[in-house]
């Protein structure tokens, strides 16, 4: 079939259906009434019909479990009389045991009609006690006929705005497939079908609509598994022609960057005479990437990654500075904005701003929630007149009030802290083209980062920066002797004029768990013998702003010598002095978290500690996790594991996928794995007419005005 032909019929417009469409249109994500719309309204959920001998036997095997429909046969006895004219109707029956079932319905008809003694089918319905009876309540009854005979099956749920048209829908769906007649070549790798025994893409459709095998789940999932991975193929070969095109564009960037190139290393030869610190070489390049995708006539949409300690804030200043050098170069308003997720962040990444480049301070702002009144009108005038061409802030800088003169580029720190709304409402700051780069701080494994990043180019840092010392990781059980003995020690390491973190899961005491709280833990440092002279604080995420800055400016300054704290520190922080951390009942904690966590120490010139404590009723999994942190100080390898870890469970959350709006929503590792062993071959100079095919299949979701805009 040839490429046209495929997007003629998937776009063709089903007649005579208007009134079923405009019922059950909810979110409208495809062009409604269309073969593409019917085909790929996936199901949310499935219901498996399953038979029991007798009531007991249906309520135990439906026990915890919604997502099973029960059907038993019982032998009707007789019908109640009513209370009144609004009355349920309410029948007396036995199962096969001989134990009385009373069914309630709160509709009639044929079901005064029974006879004494016939045999009766009771699907559904809601198996519950009442007034000390075994009740079913309003199931769906027929007369058992002699041929009857149960077949296990799944059905499909529609998320309808009102009404089950499961049945209409399947019908249309159908007789659509059954219209197509002309078979498309497979565009996945023979060997892919092949090891995962998969069938052809329509036939997968008409599995996962349930009409052919609807009583075999493996196959279904089989089926998902393989419209997943088509999904995903089709939308990442729309954004590799797009970057493709782009990249083809960018020659005379290359030259106008060569030309440039020795005054932007004179540049950064300069910064690190003048702050007396060496970039590793992957920073370097990272700053000349930012630097041609700026100067170029597309948009940058990069993600710039890498482990905790790398240094990745310093090449997100140097864009933001570069941008500023090559827009006023041609004649252009340029600002910058750094989008940070707290306050102590968006502080504390200003004041590093200001250090390094001294000579943009007057240039730049601080933006933050609660400000006076009086400060804060002259610093939205400096922004809206572009006086302040470098913007650091939190939620603030997406206020409706803030207005940019000539938004240039946004930085988004701690990306996975904001969602896609937070991020579209600072692109739609700028009035013309915006370069987007976000930063994560937590290393993602590369399946992932195709899948959640596909639209944007992804700049890696693993270089540690020169001089850092890596930070000694320790596993220990969380008895008294053990914490009296750490916290003799981290009094001889505050003696020695260190800083100490203590980091516990929950604020306060909570009876549902046998755990330390951090309130409890802070009560019990001050009363421990030598403590009492000790400054200890506690910080957490429930505290407000104002009271949270306020603690974090004295740990800073060296006058809180031990902080216990919740995970509010856990990312971005930088406390040069600080180089313990003990986290309490770390096996509540994930491994990102923990290895988030242990970034906080060892950042100054002094070997770092990081100690976790277990429970003692620890369980294998979880100490099998702890020791994958003890092992390795690679970020990297530590997210590959906890994707390990993981096995099959989702590897997107909901929000995560809802950036794309794909329609098979659960993306697991190993479809994303495949994916990318497929998609990295690709070559987008000569697409074969199966690839073409591929890319069609989606074509009205994924556009060049959508993700480049």
């Amino acid at each position: 079939m040839q490429n046209n032909e495929l997007i003629d019929f998937l776009h063709k417009d089903l007649k005579g259906h208007d009134k079923f469409f405009t019922i059950i249109n909810k979110e409208n994500k495809m062009p409604l009434g269309t073969y593409q719309w019917l085909f790929y309204t996936i199901p949310y959920k499935l219901l498996t019909h399953r038979y029991f001998n007798d009531y007991e036997s249906a309520v135990n095997g439906i026990e915890g479990d919604n997502k099973i429909i029960p059907t038993i046969t019982l032998e009707y006895d007789r019908t109640h009389d009513k209370a009144h004219k609004n009355s349920p109707v309410m029948l007396s029956c036995r199962d096969s045991k001989g134990s009385s079932v009373r069914i309630t319905l709160f509709h009639i008809g044929c079901y005064l009609k029974l006879k004494k003694s016939d045999k009766i089918i009771v699907k559904g319905g809601k198996y519950q006690v009442y007034n000390g009876i075994d009740q079913i309540a309003n199931p769906n009854i027929s007369i058992k006929k002699a041929d009857y005979k149960f077949i296990e099956k799944i059905e499909p749920i529609y998320s309808f705005e009102r009404g089950n048209h499961t049945l209409k829908l399947q019908n249309l769906i159908r007789k659509s497939l059954t219209s197509f007649t002309r078979p498309i070549k497979e565009w996945l790798p023979a060997s892919v079908i092949e090891d995962n025994g998969w069938e052809d893409h329509f036939t997968c459709l008409k599995v996962i609509h349930c009409l052919i095998d609807n009583n075999s789940l493996a196959r279904w999932e089989a089926a998902y598994d393989r419209l997943c991975l088509d999904e995903i193929y089709s939308f990442h070969l729309g954004l590799g022609l797009i970057k493709h095109e782009s990249s083809l564009i960018i020659d005379d960037v290359f030259e106008y960057v060569k030309q440039t190139d020795t005054a932007l290393q004179q540049s950064i030869s300069s910064f690190e005479k003048r702050n007396k610190m060496t970039l590793s070489m992957e920073q370097i390049e990272a700053i000349k990437t930012f630097t041609i995708d700026i100067a170029s006539t597309t948009s940058m949409r990069r993600l710039l990654q890498g482990d905790v300690g790398v240094g990745k804030t310093i090449p997100a200043f140097f864009a933001m500075i570069e941008c500023l050098n090559i827009r006023v170069k041609e004649g252009y308003q340029s600002q910058s904005a750094m989008l940070c997720p707290s306050t102590i962040l968006a502080m504390q990444n200003y004041n590093k701003f200001c250090e390094l480049f001294p000579e943009y301070k007057d240039k730049a702002c601080l933006l933050r929630s609660k400000i006076k009144k009086s400060v804060r009108e002259p610093l939205l005038e400096g922004i809206a007149n572009g006086a302040h061409r470098f913007v650091f802030g939190t939620h603030a800088i997406i206020q409706e009030a803030i207005e940019f003169s000539g938004l240039a580029v946004a930085v988004i720190d701690e990306q996975h802290k904001f969602g896609t709304e937070q991020r579209q409402k600072l692109r739609q700051k700028s009035i013309g083209r915006i370069n987007m780069l976000s930063m994560s701080a937590t290393p993602i494994p590369r399946s992932l980062c195709m899948i959640q990043f596909g639209d944007m180019d992804i700049t890696t840092i693993k270089q540690i920066r020169p001089g850092s010392i890596e930070n000694i990781t320790a596993l220990m059980e969380q008895s008294d002797q053990n914490v009296s003995d750490i916290l003799d020690k981290a009094m001889k390491s505050i003696k020695d004029g260190n800083q100490v973190y203590w980091v516990c899961p929950m604020v306060e005491e909570n009876e549902e768990f046998s755990i330390q709280s951090a309130v409890e833990r802070l009560e019990i440092i001050q009363n421990y013998p030598g403590f009492e002279n000790v400054n200890s604080k506690l910080i957490h995420g429930d505290m407000k702003s104002v009271d949270k800055d306020s603690i974090m400016k004295e740990f800073k300054d060296g006058d809180i010598s031990m902080l216990i704290a919740t995970t509010v520190i856990e990312v971005g922080v930088d406390m040069p002095n600080a180089n313990i951390m003990i986290v309490e009942d770390a096996e509540r904690f994930g491994l990102a978290q923990l290895h988030q966590l242990r970034g906080r120490v060892g950042r100054g010139n002094k070997q770092g500690y990081f100690l976790m404590l277990y429970s003692d009723d620890i369980s294998q999994e979880s100490m099998k996790r702890l020791k994958v942190i003890r092992n390795s100080n690679d970020g990297f390898h530590i997210a590959e594991q906890d994707l390990k870890a993981r096995g099959s469970g989702n590897f997107l959350t909901d929000d995560q996928v809802g950036k794309y709006d794909l329609e098979f929503g659960k993306v697991y590792q190993r479809i994303a794995d495949i994916a990318y062993d497929i998609i990295e071959k690709v070559v987008y100079d000569n697409l074969t007419a199966e690839q073409q095919d591929a890319l069609n299949l989606f074509s009205t979701k994924y556009t060049r005005k959508k993700y480049l805009s």
